[in-house]
């Protein structure tokens, strides 16, 4: 025998419901340096370059996705690699040290008539000594 069949329908309880992007979410201390908003249910990783689907699982998504192995790799990649760390500061004492003593060099053979060549094959030199003396350290 089979089971009566009932008229009334019920409604299905496995519907899904996409969660939409919040600014809120976009602006919290722990995010919003790194995550940005793509389209109204993805939200974009500055940091990885990588897309975060949040139409699911909305703001846990993005948490997830701070916390894991590869982001946290990038944001230690990104803060040892920064161009500033290659790149003389301006301005440094090694620099202005630097600037005079070609300022200097320069005076010296001015003020007793020397040439321009011999001026250039002296800086040769110089650079010579300078390279031999960081070698010795």
């Amino acid at each position: 025998m089979e089971p009566p069949s009932s008229s009334i329908s019920t409604p299905s309880t496995n519907k899904k419901r996409f969660t939409g992007c919040s600014d809120k979410w976009i602006n919290l201390p722990d995010l919003k340096d790194c995550i940005g908003r793509k389209d109204d249910f993805t939200a974009i990783c500055k940091i990885c370059n990588s897309e975060i689907a949040i139409q699911y699982e909305g703001r846990r998504a993005l948490t997830v996705h701070v916390n894991s192995a590869k982001h946290k790799k990038m944001v230690t990649a990104r803060k040892t690699f920064q161009i500033d760390n290659f790149i003389m500061k301006k301005d440094t004492k090694e620099e202005i040290s630097v600037v005079n003593s070609e300022i200097g060099l320069v005076y010296h053979n001015v003020k007793h008539g020397l040439s321009y060549n011999s001026l250039e094959c002296l800086a040769k030199a110089i650079k010579l000594l300078q390279i031999i003396k960081l070698q010795q350290k």
